[in-house]
């Protein structure tokens, strides 16, 4: 319904909790969300997930990237299965803190690094 509506700048259904009457959106989508849309895809559901809505996998780097890359393979199999497309790249969303030395990062970013000189 979501995406129906930023393609069209008309939000409208028939849902069997929450029907939603036809309603124009405001501000109108100057353009649609096909291949601008993200997911951010860890669990096997989630990447299931962000396949079918032909959205770019963004993942966060909390363990080694060879534990990451079955997710990766996954949803690359999916998107050019139910789209005929290869995937868009996937991304990384991630935090880092910059500060003068390595112990005040990592004191300031919670990590075991506190402890340096």
């Amino acid at each position: 319904m979501i995406f129906e509506a930023l393609r069209t700048g008309f939000i409208e259904g028939r849902g069997k909790y929450y029907p939603q009457p036809r309603t124009a959106i405001r501000p109108r989508p100057e353009r649609t969300f096909d291949n601008r849309t993200y997911a951010v895809a860890s669990s096997e559901d989630s990447v299931e997930s962000a396949a079918r809505l032909n959205a770019a996998m963004v993942m966060f780097a909390d363990r080694a990237w060879e534990a990451r890359l079955p997710a990766v393979e996954k949803h690359r199999q999916r998107t050019r299965e139910l789209h005929g497309v290869d995937a868009r790249p996937a991304l990384t969303c991630d935090f880092c803190v910059c500060l003068a030395s390595a112990r005040e990062a990592g004191r300031a970013g919670g990590t075991p690094y506190g402890d340096l000189p």
